[in-house]
């Protein structure tokens, strides 16, 4: 008998078990049998059958792949306990069945049927589900016999067999398989026995998305009002346990509700802030990732300059008025204004009033996020450069006696 540390398995597919055992014979000896029948699963290609004389399974004394959904067997004393697990097409094991129990009823016919129909047994055992227990390629496997002088050789996953010398690590990340036997100084040979382990050394990949961005310089994004990050955890192995995210900036700290589409809101406008996510799988590797940008939500400011306005509505024929917008964050696009509800041109130069009358004016500008702002110069009048002559009149009046 040979000593081995620890065992837990992986999750990928689940097996629903439906077990039907037949025992046939006047004894429990060669002519008896164990049929075992359970129903496919659309993900399986094939199927793993281990049986133990333990409930932890902690020794397997029977283990076979088929492609079947069901199986026979002759019957051993040291069958106890049963489980079935599900193989994909690349080969990755998944849940166990409920372990079950195999508690034979000896059936003696006087004849044998052409066509057998089942036994009842009792049902399977419940065993509460546990955990996986996840190791890392640190660990150490040594095996050990029990009477400390017999032989033992192991294969580790698909590598050839080899004499047991000394403790040896797990190769890769994922499921492994550790098989192994010994051989006494009489030359008797133990069965072949299979421990599995799952490795878990890897820490949660953060993929972070941004779209709608104006330019990345240096690193930093510079992003708008339909701006939007995504966030994608990905962990094959061990699974993601938990996650967050977090604005930062200037000293302050902003937690997020795990959503995997992340807005910017405005009030971070003209800031350089960072976004940090943090993630952790269920074998406690942690992983953190930030990008960082500077937020643009604010239209252009826009200035008007008129010198010669009197009482903010009269000025003079030929007056000038000049026109400019400022922007603090990704840049000015445009300014544009409209006379009198003209169409809209340039401003980049100023505008020069040469006629009389009475003017409306609208300004727009906008940056190259699309954040724009509109004002209007309302009822605007300007006058002639002449001068102004008053005129005294008398009107006479006859008063009659």
């Amino acid at each position: 008998m040979i000593l081995i540390k620890f065992v837990k398995y992986n999750i990928f597919l689940t097996i629903a078990l439906f077990l039907i055992l037949f025992f046939i014979g006047k004894s429990f000896a060669e002519d008896s049998f164990i049929l075992l029948e359970w129903e496919p699963n659309e993900g399986a290609s094939q199927y793993l059958v281990e049986i133990s004389n333990t409930k932890n399974f902690s020794t397997i004394v029977y283990s076979t792949r088929i492609n079947e959904t069901s199986l026979r067997i002759n019957y051993n004393d040291k069958y106890k306990y049963g489980r079935v697990a599900g193989i994909d097409k690349i080969g990755a094991t998944g849940n166990f069945s409920k372990t079950f129990e195999i508690q034979p009823r000896i059936v003696i016919p006087k004849a044998l049927p052409e066509t057998v129909k089942p036994i009842a047994i009792s049902e399977p055992v419940p065993i509460p589900e546990v955990e996986p227990v996840y190791y890392n390629l640190s660990d150490i496997i040594s095996l050990e016999s029990s009477d400390r002088e017999s032989e033992i050789f192991y294969q580790l996953n698909s590598s050839p067999w080899r004499r047991y010398m000394t403790p040896f690590y797990l190769d890769k990340d994922g499921l492994n398989e550790v098989y192994y036997y010994s051989i006494n100084k009489l030359g008797k040979k133990e069965l072949i026995q299979k421990k599995t382990y799952l490795v878990d050394s890897s820490e949660p990949e953060i993929h972070l998305g941004i779209k709608h961005y104006f330019v990345k310089e240096d690193n930093v994004y510079l992003t708008g009002p339909n701006t939007v990050i995504t966030v994608n955890i990905v962990d094959l192995i061990s699974g993601v346990k938990s996650w967050n995210a977090q604005f930062e900036y200037e000293d302050k700290i902003i937690p997020l509700n795990r959503e995997e589409i992340i807005y910017i809101p405005a009030h971070l406008n003209d800031k350089r802030v960072f976004l940090v996510v943090t993630a952790e799988d269920k074998k406690g590797n942690i992983s953190k990732k930030s990008i960082s940008f500077i937020h643009d939500s604010a239209p252009p400011e826009i200035q008007v300059i008129m010198p010669n306005l009197i009482n903010r509505l009269y000025t003079n024929v030929g007056s000038e008025i000049k026109i400019a917008a400022k922007d603090s964050g990704i840049g000015l696009l445009y300014i544009h204004c409209s006379i009198n509800n003209s169409e809209y041109r340039d401003c980049i130069n100023p505008l020069t009033l040469n006629n009389p009358g009475e003017f409306i004016i609208k300004i727009k500008a906008a940056d190259w996020y699309g954040n724009a702002r509109e004002i209007t110069l309302d009822k605007i009048i300007v006058l002639e450069k002449e001068k102004i002559n008053t005129n005294i009149h008398i009107q006479n009046i006859n008063y009659i006696k």
